[in-house]
């Protein structure tokens, strides 16, 4: 079935932007901000509707595989130039293999490029992390430093008591008094 937006490509009085194609799509499929929304999967219709809003607002890369999930038959070249018709005909159904696979590659790699960002903060919080233990090694080694120390010192007093006992502070204070 033919629309009046399939030979948009040749058809003047409509602006060539992102938004006026959105638009067209609403019509086509009969649907407003909400609906069209809530088709791709959003409890609210503002991410559309900040499209609509302002021709200068572009959608995100989210958005569009959004869109191009629930619209199979759309073809996203045209949603995003303006060039071909709004839908994939019968002619183009071959390469709507094609469209999805240039899909499945921009979602893998948006996911690998989210996947090395996520693995970016982790490594720098693990370095941190590595830091702090670091240091907390370096506080451990002089605490047992000093206790050794401290046991040592402990050790001679007891050796010395054990050596003389008549100097030790029970002895001494009772012979002051």
């Amino acid at each position: 079935m033919q629309t009046k937006y399939d030979n948009f490509s040749n058809n003047n009085e409509i602006k060539n932007d992102f938004s006026s194609r959105l638009q067209q799509v609403f019509d086509n499929h009969k649907l407003n901000s909400l609906t069209f929304s809530n088709k791709v999967g959003y409890k609210s219709s503002e991410k559309i509707s900040r499209l609509l809003r302002d021709e200068k607002n572009k959608p995100s890369f989210e958005i569009l595989v959004d869109i191009s999930n629930e619209f199979e038959n759309l073809d996203m070249r045209w949603l995003l130039t303006g060039k071909g018709e709004m839908h994939i005909n019968n002619e183009q159904s071959t390469n709507n293999t094609d469209n999805q696979t240039v899909k499945s590659e921009l979602i893998n790699d948006s996911l690998k490029n989210v996947e090395i960002e996520d693995l970016k903060k982790q490594l720098v919080e693990l370095r941190g992390q590595i830091d702090e233990l670091k240091s907390d090694k370096e506080d451990l080694k002089r605490d047992k430093k000093y206790l050794q120390d401290v046991i040592k010192d402990l050790k001679g007093q007891i050796d010395d008591l054990k050596k003389n006992p008549s100097n030790s502070p029970t002895n001494v204070s009772s012979k002051a008094v």
